[in-house]
C-alpha cells in the first residue's frame, strides 16, 4: 500500500467508509502490526467521538422521517419473508400479498404508526396502512403531492368534516388541510406521494 492509499484508508476505516477489497487489505495491513495506522485509527475516532458530543440532534422534517420509515419497513418486510409474489401472466407479471398479522406496524410520530405496503420506485408514490391513536391531532399542513385516504375502521375528522369506515377522502396536490384529529382512534389505508406536507 503507498502512503497515499494508507492515508486514505485510515480515515475512511475510522468512518465505516472502508468496504469490499479495500476493506480486507487494509485490515491486513493492520494485522501485521502497524502502529502508526492503530495510532491515528484512534485519533480520527476520539475527534469523531468529540464531534458527536457536541452537536445537538436535528430532528427531521416529519416528510423525511416518513419516507425513511416507509424504506425501511419494506426492507424488514423482505427480509423476514412477508412479501410474497406469484407470476400469473408473464414473466414480469406478479401478484403480491402481505397476510393479517404478518406486517410490521413502526411508529412514524406519537400517536402515528405506519405499516408499509407498497413503495413505486419510479412514480414515487407509497401505499401504506395508518392508524392513529385516540386523541391524536395533526396541525395544519398543505400537501406537496395528492393524498387519497381510506376510512378502514374508527372515526376522524378533516377540517370539521367527521368521516367514517368506508368513508373515502383525496386531497389534491397543493390543498391545506386545517387539522386532522380522531376522538376515539381509526385506521386508514393512504396513497400518497413521496414528497408529503408541509407545515404551515
Amino acid at each position: 500500500m503507498t502512503l497515499n492509499s494508507i492515508h486514505d484508508s485510515v480515515a475512511n476505516y475510522a468512518l465505516g467508509a472502508l468496504d469490499g477489497d479495500d476493506l480486507t487489505r487494509f485490515e491486513a495491513h493492520l494485522r501485521e502490526g502497524c502502529a502508526g495506522c492503530l495510532a491515528s485509527i484512534r485519533s480520527y475516532e476520539d475527534v469523531l467521538s468529540n464531534l458527536a458530543q457536541k452537536i445537538d440532534p436535528i430532528n427531521p422534517p416529519p416528510e423525511v422521517r416518513a419516507r425513511l420509515l416507509m424504506k425501511l419497513q419494506t426492507e424488514a418486510r423482505d427480509k423476514a419473508g412477508h412479501h410474497l409474489s406469484n407470476t400469473t401472466v408473464g414473466p414480469r407479471k406478479t401478484v403480491e400479498w402481505i397476510l393479517a398479522g404478518q406486517g410490521c406496524w413502526q411508529e412514524f410520530i406519537h400517536g402515528v404508526h405506519v405499516q408499509a405496503l407498497y413503495s413505486h420506485p419510479i412514480h414515487n408514490y407509497s401505499t401504506s396502512l395508518v392508524r392513529l391513536d385516540a386523541g391524536f391531532s395533526y396541525p395544519r399542513h398543505r400537501h406537496l403531492d395528492t393524498e387519497e385516504l381510506y376510512v378502514i375502521d374508527g372515526q376522524c375528522s378533516i377540517d370539521d368534516q367527521e368521516f367514517g369506515p368506508g368513508d373515502y377522502i383525496r386531497a389534491a396536490e397543493g390543498s391545506v388541510h386545517e387539522i386532522t384529529q380522531t376522538v376515539h382512534g381509526c385506521t386508514l389505508l393512504v396513497i400518497a406521494g413521496s414528497r408529503g406536507h408541509a407545515f404551515e
